[in-house]
């Protein structure tokens, strides 16, 4: 077969699309590029996605892995061409729940649908061998390299030394060999340990039989001996019970005497509670005259007295002294606005009429005379009006300073402020006049109402009480009334709890009818030892009864003796037969092994032979020899060397080569010629020179089997084209 195309929209591909040729195909693709997911997309493909697969550690499950990362339904188109020259086109879609669960296939030449090719058939219909076996042989990855057991591997490699047979698998028949042996021998599921068990089982219910019936006897005799002690206990509680009857009687008729006696002390209490007020009036008169007595009288304080008036407001409102103040003020300021008259000109001009008398004096010039004379004039009229300017400013001084004075020697600022002060004064005095007048008016009220409230009390007591003529004779009235209340309360609860008593023993004791005593002594019974005695008797009793019924049940439940013995005699002879069949499937069960062993030792040279060729031509014949044990495993021999090399010594390039050499020596003699051979980064360890000869090895197989060669890296690319003069052949 050879694969064409294929479109995937599988993991991280998205609709992508890769074709192949006959032949050696190279694709290199970075990592992450989805070189594994196209490996994995052609086996589901081939043989379908495995929906039973779960989550393992370290690994998922193909169905999650390869979920398309776009969150769309997982498919894809497989298009092969068969050995015979048809083009068959596979596409497969999901289905629900079910990765790739819906298939179809066409031919790609007539379009007709192939009825042949279902999903379940398709990988081994193409390509002629199970999935097992194309993973384990045709399939190479770079961490999957090794060659691993299998049943399907494993017939068809016993069909390269028989008859080609490859429905026979020796482990398959060892199998079915085990479980027979199994079905026989195994611990706790085997028919032998199932019979041998059954009879010791048998044998173990015979045993008990004997024992039961043995133990039935004593039980009997013991539930006599106990049915007859508890009718013993039964006539005594009759004669206790009689005796607590007589007890009950006398205790209710002491009850009804009591309710009596309480009944006339409550209807006593009541007569001496006639004549009061009701227990609310009473309770009301009492907490009010009580409050009365308690009450005192708060004295008032003294009169508040008006403050001293000052001179200068005298006959001022107290709404005007602001304003006079102010205009006080005012008046202050003008008297202080002038300043006392300089007598500097009067000085100068008595100056210059001396100056101008000495002038003349000297000149005899009669100007400096007439300057004199005027001068002189002038500062006397001056020096007159000085002395006036300065009697008026002088007075207006002492008007201003009597002002001060009058303000108490407050500064021409505080004015206002100290008609403020005295005018707060005047209203603090009002306020504390109107509190006391309003104080006084209350307590004078309040003194007639409590004379007026103290003498409705004293009414309504010498209703009952004639003598109570004042406070405290009323109030011991009033008291004494309440002591009367209270009594009958008393006797009124004395009343109800007797009445209670006597009620609740007629309802516990009911009709009181006499019991008959039973003939005999019973002054020394004690009622709780015979509780006692016969609670213990009574479980005993049951407990001996059900032990008797159960293994009377037991009994009747393990059958006949007879049946059971003659069932011993046939299990006896089961297993004897069933111990002749075990030694005689042991016995072909070794000789199978003997002979899988020798036709291993036959197939296994011929695996090992083409190995060891494909090995030599890998490692330049640094190696010329191979060898394969029963469980595939490897071992190689150096040119020149006697002895081997385990797979284990070597390094991982040389194992790595090693085991392609297997698969390839697997694949040329367990695969059909036409199965294409997948690579997935499987020369990823080769150094270039084992490459080579790896690449060349490969080219010559494909010259009969296509390959597909996914790589990460670009020297198998190289390779191909500097050899083929292609990309990829």
């Amino acid at each position: 077969m050879i694969i064409l195309k294929m479109t995937a929209s599988f993991g991280r591909l998205e609709n992508e699309t890769l074709e192949f040729s006959p032949g050696l195909n190279v694709l290199s693709r970075p990592n992450e590029a989805g070189k594994s997911t196209w490996a994995a997309f052609l086996i589901a493909m081939l043989y379908g996605v495995d929906t039973t697969e779960r989550a393992r550690q370290g690994a998922l499950p193909a169905k999650t892995k390869y979920k398309p990362w776009s969150g769309k339904p997982m498919q894809g188109i497989l298009e092969v061409q068969t050995d015979d020259g048809r083009r068959i086109r596979i596409e497969r879609s999901s289905r629900g729940r079910t990765p790739l669960g819906e298939f179809a296939a066409f031919d790609m030449d007539t379009g007709l649908p192939m009825e042949s090719l279902t999903a379940e058939n398709c990988g081994l219909t193409l390509l002629g061998i199970e999935r097992s076996v194309f993973v384990r042989s045709a399939f190479i990855h770079q961490s999957g390299l090794a060659v691993t057991q299998d049943d399907a591997l494993e017939r068809r490699l016993s069909s390269l030394v028989t008859t080609g047979d490859e429905r026979a698998s020796a482990s398959v028949a060892a199998k079915l060999l085990r479980e027979q042996k199994n079905k026989i021998q195994h611990n706790k599921t085997g028919l032998l340990p199932q019979a041998l068990r059954e009879k010791e089982q048998i044998e173990t219910t015979l045993a008990q039989i004997h024992a039961m019936h043995r133990e039935d006897l004593s039980l009997a005799a013991r539930q006599d001996t106990l049915t007859a002690r508890l009718k013993e206990l039964q006539t005594a509680e009759q004669a206790l019970s009689a005796r607590e009857q007589e007890k009950k009687r006398q205790q209710l008729t002491a009850a009804r005497e009591q309710a009596a006696q309480a009944e006339r002390a409550y209807v006593s209490a009541r007569e001496k509670t006639v004549k009061y007020p009701a227990r609310e009036r009473l309770s009301s008169l009492l907490r009010n005259l009580q409050a009365l007595a308690n009450e005192t009288e708060t004295p008032l304080r003294g009169e508040p007295q008006p403050p001293v008036c000052p001179p200068v407001f005298q006959g001022v409102a107290a709404d005007a002294l602001l304003t006079k103040a102010q205009r006080d003020g005012r008046e202050f300021d003008r008297l202080t606005a002038g300043k006392r008259p300089s007598p500097m000109p009067t000085i100068v001009l008595l100056i210059t009429a001396i100056i101008a008398a000495i002038a003349f004096g000297i000149r005899r010039n009669y100007i400096f005379c007439a300057v004199g004379v005027l001068a002189a004039l002038a500062g006397g009229a001056w020096a007159l009006l000085m002395r006036r300017r300065i009697r008026e400013y002088e007075q207006n001084m002492d008007a201003a300073q009597s002002i001060l004075l009058q303000y108490e020697n407050h500064s021409r600022d505080e004015f206002a402020v100290f008609a403020a002060q005295y005018r707060e004064q005047l209203l603090i005095y009002e306020q504390q006049k109107a509190a006391y007048d309003a104080a006084l008016s209350a307590q004078q009220a309040h003194a007639l109402a409590r004379a007026g409230q103290q003498a409705a009390i004293l009414g309504a007591v010498s209703v009952f009480a004639p003598d109570a003529n004042d406070a405290p004779s009323a109030l011991r009235a009033l008291e004494r009334a309440k002591t009367d209340y209270d009594a009958l309360d008393r006797a009124e609860q004395a009343l109800r709890v007797a009445q209670s008593r006597a009620s609740a023993l007629e309802s516990a004791f009911g009709e009181m009818n006499r019991s008959p005593m039973p003939p005999g002594n019973w002054d020394d019974l004690d009622a709780q030892q015979i509780a006692r005695e016969k609670a213990q008797l009574t479980h005993e009793l049951q407990s001996v009864r059900s032990r008797l019924d159960e293994s009377r049940g037991r009994v009747a439940a393990m059958g006949d003796a007879a049946a059971i013995r003659a069932r011993l005699e046939e299990l006896e002879t089961q297993i004897a037969t069933l111990q002749q069949r075990y030694a005689a499937i042991d016995l072909a069960e070794q000789t199978l092994m003997a002979a899988d062993s020798e036709l291993q030792t036959r197939f296994a040279p011929r695996i090992a032979s083409r190995a060891g060729e494909y090995f030599a031509a890998l490692t330049g014949n640094r190696y010329d020899r191979v060898l394969l044990d029963r469980e595939l495993r490897l071992s190689a021999g150096q040119t020149g060397e006697a002895g081997v090399h385990q797979l284990l010594n070597l390094s991982s390039g040389t194992a790595d080569q090693l085991y392609l050499a297997a698969r390839l020596a697997i694949c040329d003699l367990v695969l059909p010629a036409h199965t294409p051979l997948i690579l997935d980064d499987a020369l990823l360890s080769f150094d270039d020179t084992r490459l080579q000869a790896a690449l060349e090895l490969l080219a010559r197989q494909s010259k009969t089997r296509q390959i597909l060669l996914f790589s990460c890296h670009s020297r198998e690319q190289v390779w191909l084209r500097d050899h083929t003069g292609s990309e990829s052949g």
